[in-house]
């Protein structure tokens, strides 16, 4: 695509910033670059802001007006993005709208062959760090759960039988619940004779919190509670759900 018309966008963390980078310096530069390559400035945006911070009102504006200019110019890449994940959704955005992205300092150009193969490798840099930061969030809740009382972290009601802080409640009979159904007592009798909905004892006869386990991010871990069921009724009481 012919670039013809740019906008260039500059930026700094803060007012007091004063190397190279300072909001004029870039301009200038920016502005140097375009003339020789015959390019019109139409806009200039400017930000004193954290290149983390996606909510910056000169960038907002600059992406609210891509139809004033054909490619976006700065000096460096950072000065826009830090972030090569947000980074590579702005230029996908430009280019969606026909718009073309110019970095002076790094040479990248979308415009031209070398900038799209560029940009080729910027996607699978971008895909890699997704994917690293999923499987961190992953192995983060996992070790929570591991290192913390599991119980703290569990979304939800806390199962029947139990009081708000783990300990048994007497006036559950959870035990002679599980052994009343596997020894052939049907759900609708359990309910009446105990006074609990016949959903909720359902629900009781599947929860493993009664073996004293909590289930958190596909793993069972044993918590700290007190176990009310052994594995041998769970087991039998299983088989019978099922039929």
């Amino acid at each position: 695509m012919e670039i013809k018309r740019v906008a260039i966008y500059a930026r700094v963390s803060s007012k007091g910033q004063e190397d190279n980078t300072s909001l004029a310096d870039q301009l200038k530069k920016c502005e140097e670059y375009a003339k020789i390559r015959e390019w019109k400035v139409v806009s200039c945006y400017r930000d004193i802001s954290s290149g983390g911070n996606m909510k910056r009102e000169g960038y907002q504006s600059m992406m609210a007006n891509t139809d004033k200019f054909d490619a976006v110019l700065v000096l460096k890449l950072d000065r826009i993005h830090r972030n090569q994940l947000n980074l590579l959704e702005m230029v996908t955005s430009l280019q969606e709208n026909g718009k073309s992205f110019v970095s002076i300092q790094e040479s990248f150009d979308t415009s031209t062959p070398a900038g799209r193969a560029m940009l080729g490798f910027f996607s699978t840099i971008a895909q890699l760090e997704r994917e690293t930061i999923k499987e961190r969030i992953t192995a983060g809740k996992k070790a929570k759960a591991r290192t913390l009382k599991a119980r703290e972290h569990v979304h939800g009601a806390i199962p029947t039988g139990y009081k708000k802080d783990w300990s048994v409640d007497p006036d559950i009979p959870v035990h002679q619940i599980f052994l009343e159904f596997s020894r052939g007592k049907k759900l609708a009798s359990i309910s009446r004779k105990y006074g609990i909905a016949y959903t909720t004892v359902r629900r009781m006869l599947t929860n493993r919190a009664y073996l004293g386990e909590l289930k958190l991010y596909g793993e069972i871990h044993k918590d700290h509670h007190k176990q009310l069921v052994s594995p041998v009724l769970f087991g039998k009481v299983q088989k019978k759900m099922k039929r």
